[in-house]
């Protein structure tokens, strides 16, 4: 009896999931969100893991000091080129990368030669630091995720990362500022440093690194951007797997069904 209980029990154990980010599996969106499409600050869009849960994405900017306000950017999402998933892009509002602009005119749907990156930002000039926020419909612990580096100018994968385990939050934009993000509900900063890939190979498949995370629970949301204090860093996000701190309802009610059947069992064998 007891091997049948740990059989059920590994059945409804939680498995990992990872959803890689591209315009044909959007469970939903807000905004102009398709490959050759994100051109509207504040759009967002909404993927379904395997398991089940969802996880939003949206893009912010502040500026390279670190002290303004968080302003909404512009979300795109780049299709496959040449067999590889290229991911989730942001153009921030500042001059250099308003959408519209030379740098972010979005006439190439899946290009990695423009501005549609995570990146620090120019601190001797007016540019604006990226940030992508995830948020999850359900907690989770997130394992790790994939960064994809532009192919053609030679950046770093260097990454700044906090966790949001307040299921109420969200970032204000014009409000929230990195100053608040603890008031807001999220951790303290992690950090991870690439290994400054340097592939100047013209097209994709791009050079990809994985990101392993902390050791972490209870995730609401992921607010991810590239490193402070420095300027080399330029990347898109490809993927990300995660664990969901819930098991399914299916895996549930095996596990309640299995557990009826073995009181069965064992009400008929005092009866014997």
């Amino acid at each position: 009896m007891k091997r049948i209980l740990l059989a059920l029990l590994s059945c409804a154990a939680l498995q990992a999931a990872t959803i890689t980010f591209t315009p044909g599996t959007v469970t939903s969106s807000t905004g102009t969100t398709g490959a050759g499409n994100g051109t509207t600050n504040g759009n967002s869009a909404t993927w379904t893991s395997s398991e089940g849960w969802t996880v939003t994405a949206r893009t912010y900017s502040v500026n390279t000091a670190g002290t303004s306000a968080f302003l909404a950017a512009a979300l795109q999402i780049f299709d496959v080129l040449n067999g590889q998933a290229l991911g989730l892009g942001s153009c921030n509002q500042s001059p250099s990368e308003a959408v519209g602009s030379s740098n972010c005119d979005n006439t190439t749907g899946a290009s990695i030669t423009d501005q549609w990156q995570f990146d620090n930002g120019n601190p001797s000039g007016s540019d604006a630091r990226d940030f992508l926020l995830l948020t999850f419909s359900q907690p989770v612990s997130i394992s790790s995720l994939v960064l994809l580096q532009s192919s053609i100018i030679a950046r770093d994968t260097d990454v700044d990362y906090y966790f949001d385990t307040t299921a109420a939050n969200s970032i204000v934009a014009n409000v929230t500022t990195l100053a608040t993000l603890g008031a807001a509900g999220f951790g303290g900063v992690n950090t991870n440093n690439g290994d400054n890939l340097q592939d100047l190979t013209p097209g994709c498949p791009c050079p990809t690194r994985t990101v392993t995370l902390v050791a972490n629970s209870g995730v609401w949301g992921l607010l991810i951007a590239a490193q402070a204090g420095e300027s080399n860093d330029f990347f898109k996000i490809n993927s990300l797997t995660a664990t969901s701190a819930v098991p399914e309802p299916s895996s549930m009610a095996l596990v309640g069904f299995g557990l009826v059947g073995l009181g069965y069992i064992a009400r008929r064998r005092r009866k014997l």
